[in-house]
């Protein structure tokens, strides 16, 4: 009876570990506008971190870059057999490589919408084969996007540009079409002084 109900037990916490908790599901209701990763494809860099708990607030002319992009058909399919087929997303739907050497996030982004399933890379094979993260990538304009992680709840974001030496102006602009979703947060500038002094990318 006991081995019976250790297998039942196993099996409950198989499927909650393969299926969507409820964090990451109203995160990926919330977030529903179309953002195509092709979109995403080059390099990113970060011009703000927004937190309700930032430790540091001092300006940095670190870039914290990011680069997306697509596979080539051995690497796809190096992911494709290395993670569980069951797990709640598909490596058909419009896959991208992210690079992220600053937080050491490599992996793999899908989804045709601004929440994106991520899963990190299977180069090295030491990743949980079940582990998977649900991502924001939400278009604020053709160069800026503003990031989060839904296992965050929100509390950190990050606003990213195409470019590592955006004009003031023109970041101030963003900053005041995005001022509702950032308005109780601290912020930490990015890229900071990176026209004149040169950025750390």
């Amino acid at each position: 009876m006991s081995y019976l109900l250790n297998i039942v037990l196993a099996f409950v916490l198989l499927q909650a570990v393969l299926s969507l908790n409820y964090v990451e599901e109203e995160c990926i209701n919330r977030h529903t506008d179309d953002v195509d990763n092709d979109f995403l494809l080059g390099t990113w860099y970060t011009v703000y971190r927004f937190s309700k708990s930032l430790v540091s607030s001092i300006p940095t002319r670190d870039c914290a870059p990011r680069t997306f992009t697509k596979p080539t058909p051995e690497q796809l399919q190096l992911y494709i057999n290395y993670y569980n087929s069951d797990n709640p997303y598909s490596f058909d739907d419009n896959p991208v490589l992210v690079k992220d050497t600053t937080w050491l996030r490599d992996g793999m982004i899908m989804g045709k919408k601004a929440a994106k399933f991520f899963v990190h890379s299977a180069e090295y094979n030491y990743h949980d084969k079940s582990i998977y993260a649900v991502q924001i990538y939400e278009k604020i304009n053709d160069d800026y996007i503003l990031y989060q992680q839904c296992m965050m709840r929100g509390n950190t974001k990050w606003l990213l540009s195409r470019k590592n030496s955006s004009r003031y102006e023109d970041v101030a602009e963003v900053l005041q079409t995005i001022e509702p979703r950032i308005r109780w947060y601290d912020s930490q500038r990015f890229c900071a002084g990176c026209e004149r002094y040169g950025c750390l990318d």
